[in-house]
């Protein structure tokens, strides 16, 4: 099955957010499955571009998932959790308030007026500086309530109220990659997403199971990377 780069991020974005078993079976099944990783591929190679105005970068990773991502991430990413152990760690980590939190969410992970840091939670410590914190709503979040507006879209459910969700971030992405908007989809990617590397510092640091969500940020991460070098 295709899978084209739009709809590549709109997965990525159901990975990060809620869904019911038969959204995520029919996400996991294996003709879907193999054509988002090959979409992955493609955006690794490519960046965000599609048709005729994709074009290779000599200093993109390449097309082979290992070149962005651990041995023990690309396994993941070849077989996605079940959809019971999807939900069993969004209810361990994507909660807020929980010593184990790890919400996706933007404002977590940003600079904040109030003493925030990248790596504190929703108030919690931060593991490398326990005395500052952050806090929900910063302005990134009413950046993004700002854009969401703009462009017409209500909250995604998978937001749950926090417009700087990840998958609200990521369904963004998607609809402007699928407009065919690139130039925009390329600076949103580059400005909104460099918070990722303050949420895998918490993954990697309360989260022993998070391989996958892990392999899927380092992707993110991944494309982004192509996309700096071109613009560089």
């Amino acid at each position: 099955m295709s899978v084209g780069n739009a709809d590549a991020f709109a997965i990525m974005a159901r990975c990060f957010s809620a869904s019911t078993e038969g959204e995520w079976s029919q996400l996991t099944s294996p003709a879907t499955w193999s054509g988002f990783v090959d979409a992955l591929r493609r955006l690794l190679a490519f960046g965000v571009r599609e048709g005729e105005s994709a074009r290779p970068h000599p200093f993109a990773p390449g097309v082979s998932l290992n070149e962005v991502l651990s041995e023990g991430e690309t396994q993941e990413m070849f077989l996605p959790p079940s959809f019971q152990a999807k939900a069993t760690f969004e209810a361990r980590h994507f909660i807020g308030g929980l010593p184990c939190s790890a919400m996706p969410v933007e404002s977590l992970y940003s600079s904040s007026p109030h003493g925030g840091t990248e790596n504190a939670v929703a108030g919690e410590a931060s593991l490398s500086a326990p005395a500052k914190k952050a806090f929900y709503g910063e302005p990134c979040a009413q950046y993004m309530a700002d854009l969401l507006g703009r462009l017409g879209l209500d909250m995604p459910d998978g937001g749950k109220g926090y417009p700087d969700h990840l998958s609200v971030e990521l369904d963004v992405l998607s609809l402007l990659v699928g407009e065919g908007c690139f130039d925009e989809a390329e600076t949103f990617l580059v400005e909104r997403f460099a918070w990722l590397t303050a949420y895998r510092k918490r993954l990697l640091a309360l989260v022993s199971d998070a391989g996958f969500y892990l392999a899927l940020v380092d992707l993110i991460l991944g494309i982004r990377a192509v996309v700096l070098a071109e613009t560089d």
